[in-house]
């Protein structure tokens, strides 16, 4: 089965963090020995917003992440903006916001996964 498609455009400004998983040994004398924990150690979390959205357009967008992806069980295809193509995330951290009638705010972490 294919992954399910991300169709809509993020707001400009999301912020990509890193956070390489690495195994730190302490040794005698002040040496450290460090080495990456296991392959692909530093896959990035994208932090990304959806202002404005209209109250058809967010339910969409939840659908999407809770229903279609199961809640961050199903990885989903997603191209970040100055990507060149695109790859595979999850999302385990959402929430949506009412700002006025029929306007939303949606912010959400997508966090990249391999094959």
């Amino acid at each position: 089965m294919a992954a399910p498609i991300f169709t809509w455009f993020e707001d400009w400004g999301g912020e990509q963090a890193h956070k390489p998983r690495n195994f730190i040994m302490q040794l005698g004398d002040g040496y450290v020995e460090r080495a990456g924990n296991g392959i692909n150690t530093d896959l990035p979390a994208y932090t990304i917003t959806f202002s404005g959205r209209t109250t058809a357009e967010a339910q969409a967008i939840m659908a999407f992440l809770v229903t279609t992806c199961a809640a961050g069980v199903i990885a989903f295809q997603f191209q970040p903006y100055g990507d060149a193509v695109s790859s595979l995330w999850t999302c385990n951290d959402y929430k949506m916001k009412a700002k006025a009638v029929n306007v939303f705010d949606i912010s959400c972490v997508f966090q990249k996964v391999v094959a």
